[in-house]
């Protein structure tokens, strides 16, 4: 039987690989690794394993990290307050798609960015938090 846990790092997996195949804002040079950034109130500890599974769900799709992609991280960890200074600095490297594990990153990323997008998971009504207005801007994997 599948995790659950694994199920969310595939889905996630697929999100992100739909929303870098998306048109760029600006042209990537040739050979340009894609910024893959990722937000998380809990240490790079408590999310190596699910940091592991993400990689393994994009490798099926032949995305490898340090081939097609980088893994650009902020981690609160534990200190929930500094997310939205986190996110900032996140934003202002300019990923091409952002990956949040809950509803307190994904709300600091919604606050900082309206063109990078951002892929969240663990959201029960994302439209009731003010996160989106609408689930038709979802992208659908």
């Amino acid at each position: 039987m599948i995790s659950r846990r694994r199920i969310l790092a595939i889905g996630m997996a697929f999100a992100a690989e739909g929303a870098l195949a998306q048109p760029k804002r600006n042209v990537l040079r040739a050979n340009a690794l894609r910024k893959v950034g990722f937000l998380s109130g809990a240490t790079e500890e408590a999310n190596a394993g699910y940091l592991q599974r993400f990689q393994a769900g994009m490798a099926d799709h032949h995305w490898r990290a340090g081939e097609n992609y980088e893994m650009v991280p902020r981690y609160a960890n534990g200190a929930t307050n500094l997310l939205p200074s986190l996110a900032q600095e996140l934003v202002a490297l300019q990923p091409d798609v952002i990956l949040a594990p809950g509803y307190l990153p994904t709300q600091a990323l919604a606050a900082t960015t309206k063109t990078i997008p951002i892929v969240f998971l663990s959201l029960i009504d994302p439209v009731g938090a003010g996160i989106i207005t609408s689930l038709s801007k979802l992208v659908e994997t």
